[in-house]
């Protein structure tokens, strides 16, 4: 039937289009909807627009998806239940191409026809959560918890309370799911009191997140996420021999059991170089940080931490003299094997500024 799309109409490419979408041929339908659109776009309907960017969005291309979703919906009357339905589909097309600004605005579109749907305002919630848009997945959580019972969802809402800075709520949650989990039934893959004293280490509380890792790590004592965060509340308690102690352990761990990921290790290396430096130890910063310091791509963190490496590496002028009685002149040593320079009459005036340090 392909073989005849150049003498058929408009109105008959479209015709064979949806029997063709209607009996399970999907490429052949995308190729005659196209060739209708490209012969007289005016003169094709909505409906076949959206057809054609379901086939899109089904075959992996979401760009163009959206596109042929727009130009559909842009044929359709304002307001009204089919509208809603392709500003999901455009949601969800968006979201794909990680356009959160243009997911958000088709959710909020969709869920002001239906704002009960509970259904997508949970995968609305889950999905800028996923990508990072972590004010419009707490938007939608809170509109989850409004709508129906949150059980079960407690572990997601103290992530999503946690990552927009809502720690009195995110506490919450995370002690309801510690309630919900026994100690010997913990999931070790998310475990709720792993997640709770991150939650009170960031929120402020670093000694209640230490004594909570402390019990934890009896019962898991194999899970370096936990050493590497015990490391974190050592630091945040100004411990910080304790802090690289800690770092160091979990680093072991991870080179022992193969467990370190990219991620990971970079965060070890962080962690180490950190409380290296908050030391002043440049020979365990330079240890840690090395590695990093060679990679081209770091994350934001990894560039802060290493401008103060280079910055707490950078060559200090450390200067050791006396008058030379015999020339009356200043004779300055510098620490090293620089050498030294003499600075008599000639070189005056002479202003010599004190800049701290060592």
């Amino acid at each position: 039937a392909l073989d005849r799309l150049r003498g058929l109409t408009t109105v008959e490419r479209l015709c064979l289009g949806d029997l063709l979408r209607a009996t399970g041929q999907d490429s052949e339908a995308r190729s005659a909807y196209t060739a209708a659109i490209e012969e007289a776009p005016e003169q094709v309907p909505a409906r076949a627009w959206l057809a054609l960017a379901d086939l899109d969005f089904d075959a992996g291309d979401p760009a163009l998806a959206l596109d042929n979703y727009e130009r559909g919906m842009a044929l359709l009357p304002e307001g009204g239940e089919q509208r809603a339905a392709v500003q999901l589909k455009i949601a969800r097309s968006a979201t794909r191409l990680a356009d959160h600004h243009r997911a958000g605005q088709a959710y909020g579109a969709y869920l002001t026809v239906h704002p009960e749907d509970v259904e997508i305002q949970l995968e609305a919630a889950r999905t800028f959560a996923a990508q990072g848009a972590h004010a419009e997945a707490a938007r939608h959580y809170r509109q989850v918890i409004a709508l129906r019972n949150d059980s079960g969802l407690e572990m997601e809402l103290a992530r999503a309370f946690t990552a927009v800075g809502a720690h009195d709520e995110a506490e919450a949650y995370a002690r309801r799911a510690v309630g919900n989990q026994p100690a010997d039934a913990e999931d070790t893959e998310a475990p709720p009191r792993r997640l709770l004293a991150e939650i009170l280490l960031y929120g402020g509380h670093p000694e209640a997140a230490d004594t909570l890792l402390e019990r934890y790590l009896q019962d898991y004592p194999e899970d370096a996420s936990a050493i590497l965060l015990q490391a974190e509340t050592a630091l945040a308690r100004d411990r910080r021999l304790l802090a690289y102690t800690r770092f160091r352990d979990a680093t072991a761990f991870a080179v022992t059991n193969s467990a370190a990921d990219g991620n990971f290790d970079e965060e070890l290396r962080l962690g180490l170089g950190r409380s290296a430096l908050i030391r002043g130890d440049l020979m365990r910063a330079d240890r840690a940080l090395a590695p990093l310091d060679a990679t081209p791509q770091n994350s934001e963190a990894a560039a802060a931490l290493l401008k103060r490496y280079h910055e707490a590496r950078a060559p200090r002028l450390s200067l050791l003299g006396g008058w030379s009685s015999d020339s009356n002149d200043l004779i300055l040593r510098q620490a090293g094997p620089q050498g030294s320079a003499t600075i008599g009459p000639s070189h005056l005036p002479l202003s010599l500024r004190y800049t701290g340090g060592d």
